[in-house]
């Protein structure tokens, strides 16, 4: 693991490996919910002409009375379809191919879409999302790199910014167990080949 706190030496590295890849690469930008993540994909993408893949769409945890009996380490399996989302995306992108896959339906809360996202070629593919450096993604995945707030209330702050003030204590109730489990049993911090911090 190479620490660093700056976008711009994240985004040198995603450079040079771009640059000397027989083949698209794929950026696994993973973390807890509100560290600033998406964001961070959003510009990362902009500066090295990338795409980004959002592992939410792959959204797998069922409806949230199913995900709310689940203990932490089920949550942790189900938190995104990583067979969909390698079968479907990740692979065809690293082959160089458009893909055209149907999101999660977040307005329902069940099922997926019916309005599919297309994705083009891209040499940079941005993989944003919590559980996005999955183990079992590792073979498709050349850079991960874990986000992390400078301060917990920054993120908290972006989570009530984000989902409202109301829903916070389902939130962290719902969320924080799996995330925990996955960050402290899974894919502890010196398991990442980088780390940000966003502030």
């Amino acid at each position: 693991m190479q620490p660093s706190n700056s976008m711009e030496y994240l985004v040198a590295v995603i450079t040079a490996l771009k640059n000397n890849a027989q083949h698209p690469v794929i950026i696994a930008l993973d973390g807890r919910s509100g560290v600033g993540k998406s964001t961070l994909a959003k510009k990362v993408a902009e500066e090295v002409g990338g795409v980004v893949v959002t592992a939410d769409n792959f959204w797998a945890g069922g409806e949230n009375e199913l995900w709310d009996n689940r203990s932490p380490e089920e949550r942790v399996q189900l938190g995104i379809d990583w067979k969909r989302l390698a079968k479907e995306v990740l692979i065809p992108l690293r082959n160089g191919e458009a893909v055209s896959y149907r999101p999660f339906d977040f307005q329902t809360n069940k099922g997926l879409s019916d309005t599919p996202i297309t994705i083009a070629p891209h040499r940079v593919i941005v993989l944003d999302g919590a559980y996005s450096a999955r183990p079992e993604l590792t073979k498709l995945v050349d850079l991960s790199v874990l986000v992390q707030s400078s301060d917990d209330t920054v993120r908290r702050t972006n989570l009530v910014n984000r989902e409202g003030a109301t829903y916070m204590d389902d939130w962290h109730r719902r969320w924080d167990p799996a995330e925990d489990y996955y960050f402290s049993h899974i894919r502890p911090e010196s398991s990442f080949d980088l780390v940000v911090v966003c502030y």
